[in-house]
């Protein structure tokens, strides 16, 4: 079974908005999704795909917690019934739980334990979960163990030595990160936080790669890298479906073209002959060293020379590897008013809002070439 988690190393990037165009791209593709929400008190999430008026009993499922997995209880309902199209949200009870390395492992074993009796009970046995989705308001350290021997032993369903699941960290990228890593990897600042921040993220995603190889990936590496451009965070908060119409209009109008000259991803976006994964301590060398390479013109703001960066990256992988990781994403579109909305500005199906959208369309392109099992090497 595929498992999908969206996390990053810095709030506000865009993670619910890439978990709808996940969501709804499994969705429509006939997938039977179980959407995680872990946004705790913050529920972006849930408040935007929980349609329908009130559940009906055999709609409805508590996951009791396991003793020495996962302590907490989540709710959980089926939506739109179990035939095609429906889909099932779930949330913890106790919205101030926070994760650590130790219970979030405990509790992706405790769902994967727990798949027969959730698709028993609300799924009346007819279909089996094909993806399991989780959204999280978490800096990625906070979810995983940092010492090796503490993967075979809190997660073994999801480790090289034991397991048989594919698990997918989609992690998102903005400017600061790749400056703030670069500078790690150089040794500058040492004493300043976001330094140790970046090394702890060098550190961790290290560990994380060593022991969770996910076949589809060719067995490298659990992360899909997503570039997100911040561009439109100076629209005004004119509530979600506002947001993501004005988002639509600019990406598929006239303007469209000049959009996209002005963030040029369209190499990286584009590039046929994507191939190969990409792991995380390579991505960042690569492209420190084109940052070192290539500094920022006077008039160039840190979106732009992200982008020109990004660029020379593609160029470089067009000469030595004939193309683009595969599992490096842009996504089109981020607005930061995203997590401000309220209940009631959801008017109509978010399912309907958002496929219309280029970056919708594009990351549904991407999602199967992710997922197809011709990625998937036998192990030697």
């Amino acid at each position: 079974m595929d498992w999908h988690l969206i996390t990053s190393s810095k709030g506000g990037v865009g993670k619910t908005l890439l978990t709808m165009f996940l969501f709804v791209n499994m969705v429509l593709d006939g997938k039977k999704v179980l959407i995680v929400d872990l946004n705790g008190m913050n529920a972006d999430l849930r408040r935007l795909i929980r349609r329908g008026g009130p559940r009906r009993p055999e709609d409805i499922m508590e996951l009791e917690g396991s003793a020495g997995l996962f302590p907490d209880k989540f709710h959980i309902e089926l939506i739109g019934g179990d035939q095609k199209g429906g889909y099932m949200l779930a949330w913890s009870l106790n919205p101030f739980k926070l994760f650590n390395g130790s219970d979030f492992p405990g509790f992706l074993e405790h769902l994967l334990k727990s798949k027969d009796r959730i698709e028993k009970k609300l799924l009346k046995g007819r279909a089996q979960i094909d993806a399991v989705l989780i959204d999280t308001n978490y800096h990625f350290c906070n979810l995983f163990p940092k010492q090796h021997d503490d993967y075979d032993r809190l997660f073994p369903g999801f480790t090289e030595k034991e397991g048989n699941e594919n698990l997918f960290i989609w992690f998102i990228w903005v400017y600061r990160q790749l400056k703030n890593l670069a500078e790690a990897l150089a040794g500058k600042n040492l004493d300043d936080p976001y330094a140790i921040d970046a090394r702890q993220v060098l550190d961790y995603a290290d560990v994380i790669e060593a022991k969770l190889k996910n076949r589809k990936l060719e067995g490298k590496t659990p992360f899909v890298h997503v570039i997100s451009p911040k561009v439109f965070s100076s629209m005004q908060d004119v509530g979600l479906l506002g947001i993501l119409s004005r988002m639509g209009g600019i990406l598929s109008s006239s303007q469209q073209e000049e959009v996209m000259e002005i963030l040029p991803i369209r190499q990286l976006a584009l590039l046929e002959g994507r191939r190969e994964m990409v792991v995380f301590q390579d991505l960042v060398g690569d492209l420190k060293e084109l940052k070192d390479d290539n500094s920022p013109s006077k008039d160039e703001n840190a979106v732009r020379y992200f982008h020109r960066v990004l660029e020379k990256y593609v160029e470089r992988r067009k000469v030595r590897e004939q193309g683009c990781p595969l599992n490096l994403i842009p996504l089109y579109c981020y607005e930061k008013s995203l997590s401000e909305y309220t209940e009631g500005d959801v008017k109509d199906d978010v399912i309907t809002a958002i496929k219309k959208y280029r970056s919708y369309e594009l990351l549904g392109i991407f999602l199967k070439q992710l997922t197809e099992e011709k990625n998937t090497k036998e192990k030697s």
